[in-house]
């Protein structure tokens, strides 16, 4: 009996050991692991349950599509995309397969709309999208409607949009995206109607409500405007961002007493909004009603010790963004980290403070105890954001990046990161992006001042200056006063080189007594721009002895010198920051600058030296050092500049060019010569100095042709440019054409090249005979 016991036993072990290794089982217990994990909103789990699930099956479709929408929950597009078009190949027809299908409609929608330059990539995988569907299918008619809309063929846009319709009808993304171009094409009131009905079927979807407020303002019917705030509150009493819409449509229309009753409704009713008072707050701030935010942060410093310590930072950012400098570094310091002293956040609102104050000498010390509190706290979107603004406070602009990108993903509705994302963004040069990123937050909160003034500066920074300026002019229109805004304005009209309308929006925004320091700066560099620089000196003199601490304005006012050729008066405000700022490699870069345009050349080089050991992996210091000794003739160590600056940064076509011309000039590696001189060509094709070289370095290797055709070319684009011409004419003395060559140095010596390249000139004549 025993023995039968056994091998029942062993068999259930056996039975056991198959199912576990039987493929089709365990990618379906994957499956539903995932599947669990997904409902409860743990989808990086999810992830590795569905991926876990494809390395048993490297085919199976449901998978991809539950993968897929894991990834649309992290936010993370490029991974959703590629785990739907998988389920889409692979998935039978059904449900699922047609939902992925919808998804993947939108993933490439969204990118082919939102890629304002056009770029093979988006173009390329929507098109490729879009003529894999059936033609008659919702998908089909509906991307083909959302293509027309974009190429401004609003009657296709029409026809196909009620087409999609017809198909699936009371599809409300679709019914909105249709009023819309309605309403392009003068008819509104049927795109009016088509609204309403979406709101009589469904009163909590936002997206109506807020097409319907936009055009009511822009048509000048600001009571139809401000019923739709009201509806969309009414309609949806517990949603709390609506209410705080009204409140803004109040605050904007100079209502602030309606405004204030919203507020005050909102924080004394806890158990509906529990968050109420600090997103009051919050909304206060962002208007820069800086006392009536601290108000609203001062009445909570009664709760629990974790609720005063949240509102005692809120306090610490409203003092921070009012100037008040000394109080929040107070607060942080006796209060704040006295209670907490690991709080990550009062940890980066000292960092901030500390370089804002020119005080770098702590700032790594802060950078420090925020990464140990994320790696206790890894999935924290405040810790990660925080740490991310004191990398960037450190100018390590790529780590900053990154924090904000991991904040935005733990807490996609987190705004913060988001707009320092698109702050980064701007600074890069990253227009398209940047205006993305803006829209991403609008579409998260539309009363967002600060992403409308961003966005107004990523459209201005794509070429759309008339969409820039209706931008900030709607702002204005809503809240005439707003300072931000009307600065903003002035900076694009003289960044249009409308330098009389610049003027008077910063000579405006100073008489009503706002951003005077900004708007000061903005006036001296209408000035600047027009080569007023005495005006602008005077300008910005007169700020300086107001607000003699003030580091923009000291800044601002050593770069006008420099612009002035007031060098002295430049060297000497730039020392002065240097003793407050010793470790400041862009103060010594810009008293290198100074140094060389005032032509004191050895200091400069000292200057360029000094900025280059404090930021070592700096490109700019190491070039203009580089330069300078080239310049000089101190061609071997400017060599060992160019060659550290290609470590750094390996497609770097001046270090490239210059490179090769001294390798070439010093008996170096002519083929490595070549090298750096074709790839610094590809890089910037379009500058003539950079073919010079190339030129140079052929005739150098005897390639005569090669070298003829290049000098051909330049002296065909620059005629007076004796250096072209004296290298054309080595290079026809070295085919053998003497009389070509004679004329062409004798053209060279009329358009008078420099002294030294004179003697060169002559000594080629006289072998030539």
């Amino acid at each position: 009996m025993k023995t039968r016991w056994y091998v029942v036993l062993i068999a259930l072990m056996l039975a056991g050991t198959g199912c576990s290794r039987d493929p089709e089982i365990a990618k379906r217990k994957y499956l539903e692991s995932g599947n669990r994990y997904f409902k409860n909103g743990k989808y990086s789990e999810a992830s590795i349950m569905y991926r876990s699930a494809l390395r048993k099956d490297v085919r199976y479709g449901e998978a991809y599509y539950q993968l897929g929408l894991t990834y649309l929950k992290l936010n993370n597009y490029p991974s959703a995309e590629r785990a739907l078009r998988r389920a889409y190949e692979l998935l039978k027809p059904g449900p699922a397969k047609e939902d992925s299908t919808g998804k993947l409609a939108d993933i490439y929608l969204l990118a082919y709309l939102t890629d304002t330059r056009r770029s093979k990539t988006s173009e390329v995988g929507f098109l490729d999208f879009l003529g894999r569907l059936d033609p008659k299918s919702f998908d089909r008619l509906r991307l083909e409607a959302y293509k027309a809309w974009r190429d401004k063929d609003l009657d296709l846009a029409q026809t196909k949009f009620e087409a999609a319709a017809k198909v699936r009808p009371n599809e409300a993304n679709l019914e909105l995206a249709y009023a819309q171009v309605l309403m392009a094409k003068n008819r509104f009131e049927e795109a009016e109607k088509i609204a309403l009905g979406i709101i009589a079927r469904d009163k909590a979807n936002g997206a109506p409500y807020d097409l319907l407020y936009r055009e009511y303002l822009q048509r000048n019917r600001g009571a139809d405007a401000e019923q739709m705030r009201k509806q969309k509150s009414e309609n949806n009493p517990q949603v709390l961002d609506y209410r705080l819409q009204l409140a803004a449509h109040y605050i904007m229309t100079n209502r602030r007493g309606e405004t204030d009753r919203i507020l005050n409704a909102i924080v004394s009713d806890p158990k509906t909004f529990p968050q109420g008072r600090e997103r009051a707050g919050d909304f206060y701030m962002s208007f820069r009603d800086f006392e009536k935010a601290l108000e609203f942060f001062r009445g909570g410093l009664g709760g629990s010790k974790e609720a005063r310590l949240n509102f005692q930072r809120k306090i610490a950012d409203v003092l921070i963004l009012q100037g008040k400098r000394d109080q929040a570094l107070s607060l942080l310091d006796n209060e704040i980290l006295k209670a907490a002293p690991n709080d990550p956040i009062g940890t980066a609102l000292r960092a901030t403070l500390w370089l804002e104050m020119g005080d770098r000498n702590q700032l790594q010390q802060a950078v420090s105890e925020l990464e140990t509190a994320v790696g206790k706290l890894p999935r924290n979107a405040v810790v990660r954001y925080n740490l991310g603004r004191a990398y960037w406070a450190k100018g390590e602009v790529d780590l900053a990046r990154t924090q904000f990108r991991t904040a935005i993903d733990a807490q996609p509705d987190y705004l913060a990161p988001r707009l320092a994302l698109a702050q980064i963004q701007l600074s890069r040069g990253e227009h398209t992006q940047a205006l993305q990123s803006t829209e991403e937050i609008l579409r998260l909160s539309r009363a967002n001042l600060a992403a409308r003034l961003l966005r107004s500066l990523a459209l201005q920074g794509l070429g759309k200056v008339d969409e820039a300026r209706g931008e900030l002019q709607l702002i204005l229109k809503a809240s005439p006063n707003n300072p931000d805004a009307k600065f903003r304005l002035g900076l694009l009209e003289l960044n249009a080189r409308n330098f009389q309308a610049a003027e008077q929006i910063f000579r405006q925004c100073l008489a009503d007594g706002k951003q005077e320091t900004l708007c000061q700066i903005g006036l001296a560099e209408v000035f600047t721009q027009q080569q007023q620089f005495d005006k602008a000196v005077e300008v910005l003199s007169a700020e300086v002895s107001k607000s003699p601490d003030r580091r923009d304005l000291r800044l601002a006012l050593a770069n006008t010198c420099v612009l002035a050729k007031r060098y002295d008066q430049a060297l000497e405000a730039y020392r002065q920051m240097i003793a407050k700022e010793p470790d400041s490699a862009d103060l010594y870069l810009r008293l290198g600058e100074t140094y060389r345009r005032s032509g004191n050349v050895p200091m400069a080089i000292e200057n360029f030296r000094k900025a280059k050991q404090l930021q070592p992996n700096n490109p700019d210091a190491a070039i203009w050092l580089a330069l300078l000794l080239h310049q000089t003739g101190r061609e071997a160590d400017a060599k060992v500049e160019y060659e550290q600056i290609l470590r750094l940064q390996s497609d770097n076509a001046v270090a490239l060019n210059n490179l090769a011309y001294v390798l070439a000039e010093q008996g170096g590696d002519l083929d490595v010569a070549l090298t750096y001189a074709q790839r610094a060509k590809q890089k910037q094709p379009q500058l003539l100095e950079i073919s010079d070289t190339l030129g140079w370095i052929y005739l150098k290797k005897n390639l005569r042709s090669n070298a003829l055709d290049i000098y051909n070319e330049l002296v065909a684009k620059a005629p007076q440019n004796p250096t072209f011409r004296y290298h054309r004419a080595m290079a026809l003395f070295q085919g053998g054409n003497k009389p070509e060559a004679r004329k062409e140095l004798q053209e060279a010596l009329r358009n008078k090249p420099a002294k030294e390249e004179e003697g060169k000139i002559r000594e080629l004549m006289q072998k030539i005979g």
